[in-house]
């Protein structure tokens, strides 16, 4: 008998728990779906961040793209056209240095020019003293000579 009682026991078809024993299953098996649920939810935010990372990875290897095929080629260019420019300059700066010798050279004359602007109305006058000057000397050479009657105008 008393191995039957036993297997009575332990029988779990007919097994009833106690309403302490309930109300624990209950929030077991509550905390477990909210476990659950929160698995699911941390899968979810797992599986955006991977979408994340591999759009990002996806970007980036078209701007490495980008780089290697389109901005290497844009500054082989632009290297190619700062050396055709640079040799333009030198040219240029060569032909000024020929130029400015050239210039030089006249300096004489150029500083005389810029004299004569500077003092140009004091020469006018000047020459224009002079000129009346002389003008006055020979009208008085012929006076004095018409008047001593060295020379002899009309009858």
């Amino acid at each position: 008998m008393g191995e039957k009682e036993s297997t009575e026991f332990f029988d779990r078809r007919t097994w009833t728990p106690c309403p302490l024993h309930d109300t624990v299953t209950k929030q077991i098996a509550s905390d477990l779906e909210r476990g659950e649920k929160r698995m699911d939810r941390f899968e979810a935010k797992i599986d955006q961040l991977l979408d994340g990372q591999q759009a990002q990875a996806l970007s980036i290897k078209t701007l490495q793209d980008t780089v290697q095929n389109g901005l290497t080629s844009d500054i082989r260019i632009t290297r190619d056209s700062t050396k055709k420019l640079e040799l333009k300059i030198t040219e240029i700066c060569t032909n000024y240095d020929s130029k400015f010798k050239e210039y030089d050279d006249f300096s004489w004359f150029r500083k005389w020019a810029n004299r004569m602007k500077n003092n140009v109305v004091s020469k006018v006058l000047t020459i224009t003293f002079i000129g009346g000057f002389l003008v006055g000397i020979m009208l008085l050479g012929l006076w004095i000579s018409k008047h001593l009657g060295l020379i002899k105008f009309g009858n």
